[in-house]
């Protein structure tokens, strides 16, 4: 690839110019809080996709417990008193995620014992497509149900800390996955004053794997502005030899 050496960033022209001042840096270091930016691709991104996530989560639960015997008048009778549960997030998968997987196993372990089902043999199941229905209407009619509750927190923890650990640093689109994170983040961002960053791979120290998007990088470092170069007009960005082209481009310094 001729733009190999090169990460992408793309934000709008207004957040672009504050850049220009001081940098490109974390939620953490600009405001001291695990927090990332309510209008910013992150944020977006979650209000379109967690609804879904809970319907699908809590029709994983669901699918369990026939498994484990129950019948789904029985599951849908049997609510359940749920207590939320308390975990304060650190913003490392490796040291977040087991600890709210087990939270979750803990949980619906509680709730199979509110079953009463004897014996622990597992009942073969057979694609059933009503599970799917199922979900969506608890999650508006039965939202008290202890496996509504416990899938919406679930998914909200799991998304806390893809928060945490993206307001913890500042992200890249790696060159090979330049054009499809194009297309993804210039549609979350939702603005006609979109920008494309890009900074040398060498201007990048501490870049390391996005655990939640392969097409990412991320440093918890702060990158200069001095560093960082701009697109104003990338319509044609898809095109590699026009992003590869440095005349295409101009520090940050210069934008207006």
């Amino acid at each position: 690839m001729k733009d190999a050496d090169w990460l992408y960033h793309l934000t709008r022209k207004n957040v672009a110019l504050i850049i220009q001042k001081g940098g490109m840096t974390s939620a953490l270091t600009r405001i001291g809080l695990p927090v990332a930016n309510p209008r910013g691709a992150f944020v977006n991104n979650r209000k379109a996709k967690e609804e879904g996530e809970f319907q699908q989560k809590l029709k994983g639960y669901l699918t369990e417990m026939l498994r484990y015997g129950a019948s789904k008048e029985q599951i849908l009778q049997t609510k359940g008193v749920y207590v939320p549960f308390n975990l304060i997030i650190q913003g490392s998968n490796d040291y977040d995620v087991p600890r709210v997987d087990n939270i979750e196993k803990l949980y619906l372990d509680r709730y199979k014992g509110l079953l009463l089902i004897h014996g622990n043999k597992e009942v073969k199941l057979k694609k059933d497509p009503t599970l799917e229905e199922m979900s969506q209407m608890m999650l508006v009619v039965d939202k008290n149900h202890f496996l509504s509750r416990l899938a919406v927190q679930y998914v909200a923890h799991r998304n806390n800390i893809e928060e945490a650990i993206t307001a913890s640093h500042v992200y890249f689109l790696k060159p090979d996955s330049a054009v499809d994170g194009y297309k993804d983040y210039k549609k979350h961002l939702n603005s006609n004053d979109i920008v494309v960053l890009r900074v040398h791979r060498d201007n990048l120290p501490g870049l390391v794997d996005d655990d939640s998007d392969f097409r990412a990088k991320m440093t918890d470092r702060t990158v200069p502005p001095n560093v960082i170069e701009v697109m104003v007009n990338h319509d044609n960005f898809a095109d590699e030899d026009y992003r590869s082209n440095a005349q295409n481009w101009q520090p940050l310094a210069n934008l207006q």
